[in-house]
């Protein structure tokens, strides 16, 4: 199948790390993620994020494709990271390095659009053509007041 890109759009608190993980909780619990046909559990029937990460048969079957598979959340820039994934032993977000950021966005407080904007480029940014396992994120504003968390990355087999 090969890994998938995906993006979201999550509502923004001051603790990230919280906010993407409560997030990533109400997906498991919808079921909003892909399960291999694989023999034994698809983690359809678990309900805890702990309990799908620990299905073998799941993550050796590639993942869910989606925000899921990350299992990591850092709240600082991880240097080198984008240019070594390997410097994560599991797959893992860290915020936009902030050279990357003024880089393309050149300061100020980007909104949605901007961001969609970025990541839909043809070629993509450098930092949005992510190695598998690996995920970013940076706030969007509304008016300089903060009110998303954009996150994305690739995963999968």
């Amino acid at each position: 199948m090969g890994s998938s890109s995906w993006t979201y759009f999550i509502p923004y608190r001051s603790d990230v790390a919280s906010a993407i993980r409560d997030y990533q909780q109400e997906m498991f619990l919808a079921g909003e993620y892909y399960t291999p046909s694989v023999d034994g559990p698809d983690g359809r029937g678990m309900t805890t994020l702990a309990e799908l990460w620990a299905n073998e048969d799941l993550t050796d079957a590639g993942g869910t494709h989606s925000l899921l598979d990350i299992r990591r959340i850092h709240t600082d820039v991880q240097p080198g990271l984008l240019d070594d994934p390997s410097l994560s032993p599991e797959p893992c977000l860290a915020p936009l390095p902030d050279d990357r950021r003024q880089e393309v966005l050149g300061g100020g407080s980007p909104d949605r659009a901007v961001v969609r904007g970025l990541l839909a480029r043809r070629p993509p940014p450098p930092w949005a053509g992510l190695p598998r396992g690996i995920g970013l994120y940076l706030i969007t504003y509304d008016a300089d007041m903060p009110v998303e968390i954009a996150v994305w990355g690739r995963s999968g087999d």
